[in-house]
């Protein structure tokens, strides 16, 4: 079933609103001035009562929506927008890397659980959620073949080092693109040059929610432009700040975009990867899309 945003269910109310009125008026033009008066005072009347119907429903809508929220494993998709936040360390400090993305992923992993159930502090490496969110979609032979990138200015000057120093490490990713988006320019760029140094303008400040809106917008748009279907995106939303990841979440209420978050409970073995959905549903019929 077609998702509708608050905006479509409004004015489908709206519409409705203004076929009932013009319908009433002519009726009217059948009886007498006496009772045509009486009827556009009752039009008039009921018109006023579904005006503030009207108003009032988005609030109504957002309830409902809130109520829908459902989390369920995340689908493999074809592309995938990663928000990337600043990492101290390039590689992790606990665990050498060898060169198996699902080996290292695990040990990094197994790492974490091992100190939390000692009672120490666990060791989180900030691109083990990158490396875990792109993993996912290509587990079982899954169909990622794109990932972008989307820096803030401290991490807009490690993305050589991300894909050098830690993507190219891996046979598996060998055959994904990595690209990045530049806010200065608002386009996407291949990182296919080794030991490019890139620049902080060409990352966003992830405590901008306006910029970042922005940002998701023309991502999206450029993707658009390429081909890519709204069924083929997943946007993450696990890195960087709180304005990020609302926003990197918001992009995709009401679409077919989906989002994603890779969980960081250190006790997860598998650390799965989670779709948050909030279901639309058509004013009419008051049913889960699919049912």
């Amino acid at each position: 079933m077609r998702r509708l945003s608050f905006r479509q269910e409004s004015w489908k109310l709206l519409l409705v609103m203004i076929c009932f009125a013009l319908f009433g008026s002519g009726l009217s033009m059948m009886f007498d001035a006496e009772k045509r008066g009486l009827m556009v005072s009752g039009i008039t009347v009921l018109s006023l009562v579904l005006g503030g119907y009207f108003h009032l429903q988005p609030v109504a809508l957002r309830r409902r929506f809130l109520n829908r929220l459902g989390k369920r494993p995340a689908d493999r998709r074809e592309v995938l927008v990663l928000p990337l936040s600043q990492s101290p360390d390039v590689l992790p400090r606990n665990v050498e890397l060898s060169g198996r993305l699902n080996d290292d992923l695990a040990t990094l992993a197994e790492a974490k659980r091992q100190a939390s159930l000692q009672g120490q502090r666990a060791q989180f490496w900030s691109w083990e959620q990158a490396l875990r969110g792109i993993q996912h979609h290509l587990a079982g032979g899954g169909p990622l073949r794109r990932v972008i990138l989307l820096a803030s200015p401290e991490s807009a000057v490690q993305l050589h080092l991300f894909v050098d120093q830690v993507i190219r490490r891996y046979d598996e990713l060998k055959q994904v693109s990595f690209e990045a988006y530049y806010h200065y320019d608002g386009k996407l760029h291949v990182l296919d040059s080794p030991g490019y140094e890139h620049h902080r303008q060409n990352g966003v400040d992830f405590e901008d929610f306006d910029g970042l809106t922005k940002a998701f917008d023309r991502i999206l748009a450029c993707l658009e432009s390429d081909g890519e279907r709204h069924e083929q995106i997943q946007v993450d939303f696990t890195a960087g700040q709180k304005p990020a990841s609302v926003v990197a979440a918001v992009v995709t209420i009401c679409s077919d975009v989906a989002n994603q978050y890779v969980s960081t409970n250190p006790r997860d073995r598998n650390a799965d990867v989670w779709v948050y959905d909030v279901w639309g549903y058509d004013f009419w019929e008051l049913r889960q899309p699919g049912s």
